[in-house]
């Protein structure tokens, strides 16, 4: 696999510099160290333009190792905090990532029940590595990326951290801040990246796109977070507020519901933000990559909301040959962006 990352950029597409070739360990952290993690964001990365492909997935591969580093419960949480605050220094300086890598072998693999996290975590020094050799400017806004991600990790650690008693987040303005931290700052992050590698890449501003992409990745993790909320309730956390909950007590199935219902709705209005954005992208192939993941999300939106409770409990997913029969109607659709829409409306249809 060919990783392009530009070393500089002055203008238009055609300025910029000659790709530099993946080494073979870049070309394995963007091969199958990504498959094994996500399968679905290395679906979205193979159809990226290749200028951006490289620093997109080196920003994915490093929030996904220190958001392992959060979610090992087994490990205290006082501990995953200090590493989280380590992970951290190490992005912002470059210090430590030996004792980082080492502490992580030590501690966090052994931990692992997926594979391909266990994976991911014995290649740490070498994503730090790829970070060091992008350019500036793809240094920048990726240690920007992760400086919002790992401080929403680390909220996520404090509030939750040691799983005894059900706990909540307490107002909407948590979860809003939430939601940005690690994901509307993703889009954030994305934004940046398009606009510098491409002179025309919206119709609207940079400013307007920015906002727009934060709903976006809003959208996108409230659907994980409305998704997994039976999960997360067994796991003694619960990310939607909920008047009047006491903490180590499950609210009744009526006041989740209520409050999925809120929540469900908050996700609708931000997904149809998130439309905007996708049909301003003016690339063909760019605007087909980032609408998917969206489309997508409407689908499971619209099965969710169809969904019993034990339905839900059970886990709700698009299945793959429906993933793959969207794939095809987005592609004929995004030729004309307009038409977006009407696949979008499609899909909330159960």
């Amino acid at each position: 696999m060919h990783i392009e990352m530009a070393d500089g950029h002055n203008g238009s597409p055609a300025s910029h510099a000659s790709p530099r070739p993946a080494s073979a360990w870049e070309a394995h952290l963007a091969g199958d160290v990504l498959k094994d993690v996500s399968r679905s964001f290395y679906l979205t990365l193979q159809l990226l333009p290749k200028r951006v492909r490289g620093p997109i997935c080196l920003g994915y591969l490093l929030a996904r190792t220190s958001d392992t580093i959060a979610d090992t419960e087994s490990v205290p949480a006082a501990e995953r905090l200090a590493l989280l605050r380590d992970f951290h220094h190490a992005v912002e300086t470059t210090e430590g990532i030996s004792t980082l890598q080492a502490q992580l072998k030590e501690r966090f693999q052994p931990r692992q029940t997926d594979p391909g996290e266990t994976e991911l975590l014995n290649h740490t020094e070498e994503a730090f590595a790829w970070l060091a050799a992008v350019s500036d400017f793809e240094r920048h806004v990726t240690r920007e990326v992760l400086h919002e991600i790992l401080h929403g990790q680390r909220l996520d650690c404090q509030r939750f951290g040691e799983p005894s008693s059900l706990r909540f987040l307490r107002t909407p303005e948590e979860l809003e801040e939430y939601t940005f931290l690690v994901a509307g700052s993703v889009g954030v992050f994305w934004t940046k990246l398009c606009f510098h590698h491409w002179d025309r890449y919206a119709q609207e501003s940079e400013g307007t796109m920015i906002d727009w992409a934060k709903s976006y990745g809003r959208a996108l993790q409230l659907i994980n977070i409305v998704r997994d909320l039976p999960k997360d309730l067994e796991g003694g956390r619960c990310y939607l507020p909920i008047p009047e909950a006491t903490e180590g007590q499950r609210p009744t199935d009526a006041a989740l519901l209520a409050a999925l219902e809120i929540w469900e709705y908050r996700c609708e209005a931000q997904m149809q933000t998130a439309m905007d954005y996708c049909q301003a992208i003016k690339p063909g192939r760019l605007r087909y990559a980032t609408v998917l993941p969206l489309l997508l999300a409407e689908r499971t939106l619209a099965q969710l909301r169809a969904a019993s409770w034990e339905e839900r409990m059970r886990g709700i997913k698009v299945p793959r040959t429906e993933v793959k029969a969207i794939m095809k109607r987005a592609l004929v659709a995004n030729l004309r962006p307009k038409k977006l829409c009407d696949l979008a409306s499609d899909l909330r249809a159960v």
